[in-house]
């Protein structure tokens, strides 16, 4: 299921993406047996997914009169899904990285002062670094746009 993949992609559990991708295309609200029954995955799985869904606001729990289970169903907004991905998976993965390039850049300084480093070693392992520093640079750029799409 194409759910399954993108959540994964985002970070999160295959089965988030299923259990969402289910619930938007299902025509009633359905129970966490129902879900796991049909997905194929553990009621624990189904809960967890849920519980991730319920977070970001793209599902709701719903009363079904007579039963005493929990009935689930999307509420259909998918650029909801799309603003929690961001949030929660690439805004704080790019500011990671920033830091963590910064961090390489000064022990790369430092092992070049300290000899530990030749200077042919220095130069090749600079332009490297200098690349993905570009790449970090890029990506920064293009949060500010994602903000605005999401």
């Amino acid at each position: 299921m194409a759910g399954g993949r993108l959540s994964q992609i985002l970070g999160y559990p295959k089965s988030v993406g299923q259990i969402y991708g289910f619930l938007f295309f299902a025509h009633k609200s359905q129970s966490l047996d129902d879900i796991a029954g049909e997905l194929g995955v553990s009621k624990a799985s189904v809960s967890n997914g849920v519980r991730q869904l319920l977070a970001w606001g793209v599902v709701r729990k719903v009363w079904v009169q007579g039963d005493r289970r929990e009935f689930i169903e999307a509420i259909g907004d998918v650029p909801g899904l799309f603003k929690a991905g961001y949030s929660d998976f690439v805004k704080p993965r790019v500011n990671s990285s920033k830091r963590r390039i910064g961090d390489i850049g000064r022990l790369l300084d430092e092992e070049h002062r300290d000899g530990s480093l030749s200077k042919e070693e220095f130069e090749f392992s600079r332009k490297r670094f200098e690349k993905l520093s570009k790449i970090q640079s890029r990506l920064e750029k293009l949060l500010p746009l994602l903000e605005r799409l999401v």
